[in-house]
């Protein structure tokens, strides 16, 4: 099992190389201004973006903005357990000024997408100690604060990409949330959610792919658990489990599910044994897209997870219910 170190305080050394490791901890800023690209390069490999994750009790909301330089996306979703369906499911695309992704997930950290009938907007000003996120979509309103103090290390990753040149990535879970929501025109308080974002920025290879595991929940006896897993991709890296105020690094993962009946369960492991999930999907988030050169497969479904987590000096940590996504990623960008 690999251990981690604290999350170094600038991307690059004093001559010019990547701080290359998986760490315990923030990113720095993410400006690739050193590996030296001009600006073709950085148009045809260059991508950024954030996933925004609120698991309230038997509501789960996703979204996220995707900046791929020449192109831009957004996709924002409502998942009701009761009821074991989307009961919103909102995709939009737009041009390279629709949106935009920072460089930074510390103060200052700004992402946003805004077309005809989309809005998605992250931030964190200076000085404060929550970050705020905004959504407007048809039959979808966002208002939530993503409170700092109190939360766990963020796994993050700094290094090389196969095929690619360089990857960066933050994972951060179980942050306090307060906000509302408005959901087909029912108001909701979010207060007491628990939420979490994936950052990412790097220089991709042109055909990428990977396979997505991520929850958050309250395990009986044990609190707030949180579960972060990639296979393919950057692999073991990515790979971690949130339980008692702590996080563990854990192996890459192993999925095994059918592609073409996604709405199947899924089965959900690791390479060192710590993980043993099925994953129920509920509803699925799926975007199919080819437009010339470019074309991806994407499939997000969305329910819940069950199954047992062994964590290190941690008792048997038993899940049920736990509410959160699987994804099948094939992209050619």
């Amino acid at each position: 099992m690999r251990t981690l170190e604290s999350a170094p305080d600038s991307l690059f050394d004093g001559a010019g190389r990547p701080r290359s490791g998986s760490f315990r901890g923030p990113l720095p800023r993410t400006e690739l201004g050193p590996l030296g690209k001009g600006w073709l390069y950085r148009l045809a490999h260059e991508k950024r973006w954030f996933y925004y994750s609120i698991a309230a009790e038997d509501l789960l909301l996703g979204a996220a903005i995707v900046d791929t330089t020449y192109a831009t996306s957004a996709f924002a979703f409502a998942y009701d357990a009761r009821k074991k369906r989307l009961v919103v499911d909102h995709s939009a695309m737009g041009h390279p000024l629709s949106a935009r992704v920072g460089v930074t997930t510390h103060e200052g950290a700004l992402a946003f997408f805004k077309g005809s009938d989309t809005l998605i907007r992250w931030n964190r000003t200076f000085e404060t100690d929550h970050y705020s996120l905004a959504i407007a979509v048809p039959s979808l309103r966002v208002d939530a604060r993503f409170a700092m103090p109190g939360t766990p290390d963020a796994l993050s990753y700094i290094g090389p990409v196969p095929g690619g040149v360089l990857h960066t990535t933050e994972k951060r879970v179980l942050m306090p949330i307060e906000g509302e929501v408005v959901l087909e025109g029912e108001r909701r308080s979010l207060d007491g959610a628990l939420g979490g974002f994936d950052y990412s920025h790097g220089y991709l290879p042109r055909h990428t792919a990977w396979r997505w595991a991520f929850f958050q929940a309250i395990a009986a006896g044990v609190g707030p658990i949180a579960l972060n897993l990639v296979e393919g991709f950057i692999g073991e890296p990515e790979c971690g489990a949130w339980a008692g105020g702590q996080l563990f690094p854990l192996g890459e993962a192993r999925f095994t599910f059918d592609l073409e009946a996604p709405e199947k369960p899924w089965l959900v492991s690791t390479a060192c044994g710590a993980v043993d999930l099925r994953f129920t999907p509920g509803g699925i988030h799926a975007e199919r897209k080819e437009l010339g050169v470019v074309s991806s497969r994407f499939l997000q479904p969305v329910g819940a997870f069950a199954g047992t987590l062994r964590l290190p000096g941690q008792s048997l940590i038993e899940v049920s219910g736990a509410l959160g996504v699987t994804e099948s990623q094939d992209v050619r960008w």
